[in-house]
């Protein structure tokens, strides 16, 4: 494996940022792990057009000719390439090894400087939400009434994770967020146990893509018999109706209960997760073992891959057999995720990255558009419908894939229909 970091410094040469410090660490412990590290910066007095540092390859250009990054970005021919934020040396890195994967991470400094959101609308910029060992008086009314909407009404993904002030031994159950919670939670308190236990997968939990650390059922279910105990579990209480119990906790001399329990709420989903020493996953398997990665990345998935933007558009079916016509659903919302009754949209069909019709609806009668528009199609593509606004963020707000199979060459006719909108 060898990954190349896109970065403004590296911690030496008389630059010692927050950045710097974080690549050069990162970077000396793949290294440690065997993975082939190159960080190209900015060239800095002193330093040499190639360095090595900590075991990572370091590549220096001068900062007033930055497109001399090209042939280094060629040089380190990594399987990754890593920025620290969105920037010149990324879109340069993309267009010079399109074919490698690319990845940005970065994190505004001054984000949450002063706390947990108060306002819905700074809460609702989030796609997920994870609370740990936090007690529920944390928040104040109007924060916890935010976690509410920002399940039920912004949709999205909540999980509560157990700790020494988290669920019952945190006063959840008293609060206006228990019915967010996917299990009736235990009027007594003290439910943190401090015992060794096995985890079990249950039957609901071998179908869920969440629990899925393999693809081979038969593989998956080992990997779960297989995994290490775990070392605390919480009484997270009995599932509510609707709620699934994806993983039991088996204490020794005590009855099965519930450890991992998920439910949909209003237009998102919630989590309840009855322990908080997963790590011990990752410490006792072997270091190559994937098990506590791919867990978390499922976990992650599920709380955000279903998150709604503020513009939805959706079809019915997304593979098309000889219709003729394409019923869309666009639903908009303003930042605070209310609908919004008098906006306009535009709707551009694509096949190819070649616009076929572009439309643009006025909301305001909020019913069923007469008649259509016609788009040639040829048969057995796809079609992408984007979904612009018509003033506002220039951005795709949703996009919508239909397959076309079987469909007779000639005219398919798009017309949009129930139009619910925001800003």
């Amino acid at each position: 494996m060898k990954i190349c970091f896109l970065c403004v410094e590296i911690f030496a040469w008389g630059k010692f940022g927050g950045f710097g410090r974080s690549t050069r660490v990162i970077g000396r412990e793949l290294v440690k792990r065997g993975v082939e590290v190159t960080a190209i910066v900015p060239q800095r007095a002193e330093q040499k057009p190639v360095e090595m540092l900590d075991g990572i390859r370091v590549l220096g250009f001068p900062a007033h000719r930055p497109f001399t990054m090209t042939r280094l970005i060629r040089e380190a021919d990594a399987d990754i390439y890593h920025s620290q934020h969105p920037s010149f040396a990324t879109w340069l890195a993309r267009r010079t090894m399109p074919d490698r994967r690319h990845v940005v991470t970065f994190r505004d400094p001054k984000e949450l400087e002063d706390g947990f959101p108060v306002k819905p609308e700074e809460l609702f910029g989030y796609q997920g939400l994870i609370i740990g060992g936090v007690e529920a008086s944390y928040f104040t009314a109007s924060q916890q009434q935010a976690i509410h909407d920002f399940v039920d009404r912004r949709g999205g993904g909540l999980l509560l994770i157990a700790g020494r002030a988290s669920f019952s031994d945190g006063g959840w159950q008293n609060s206006p967020m228990a019915d967010l919670i996917p299990t009736q939670l235990p009027l007594a308190r003290n439910g943190l146990h401090r015992d060794f236990s096995p985890v079990m997968l249950t039957q609901q939990g071998a179908q869920s893509v969440l629990c899925r650390l393999d693809e081979n059922p038969v593989k998956n279910a080992e990997a779960w018999r297989k995994i290490p105990q775990i070392a605390n579990y919480q009484e997270i209480g009995d599932p509510k109706p609707g709620a699934t119990v994806l993983l039991d906790v088996v204490p020794q001399g005590k009855r099965q209960q519930p450890l991992l329990v998920i439910q949909n709420y209003g237009r998102g989903r919630t989590v309840a997760f009855g322990t908080e020493g997963t790590w011990r996953w990752k410490m006792w398997l072997d270091h190559a073992d994937k098990t506590h990665a791919t867990f978390w990345q499922q976990m992650y998935r599920h709380l955000v891959t279903d998150t709604p933007g503020q513009v939805v558009g959706a079809t019915p079916k997304s593979v098309l057999s000889d219709d003729t016509k394409v019923p869309i659903r666009v639903e908009v919302r303003d930042k605070q995720y209310k609908p919004v009754l008098n906006a306009k949209v535009q709707a551009r069909f694509l096949r190819r990255a070649i616009s076929l019709e572009c439309i643009t609806i006025d909301t305001r009668a909020n019913d069923v558009l007469p008649g259509g528009r016609a788009a040639t199609i040829p048969r057995h593509n796809m079609v992408k419908i984007q979904i612009f606004p018509v003033k506002g963020l220039p951005a795709i707000l949703a996009c919508v894939l239909i397959a076309l199979e079987d469909v007779m060459a000639g005219e398919l006719n798009l017309f949009l229909r129930h139009m619910i909108i925001d800003h």
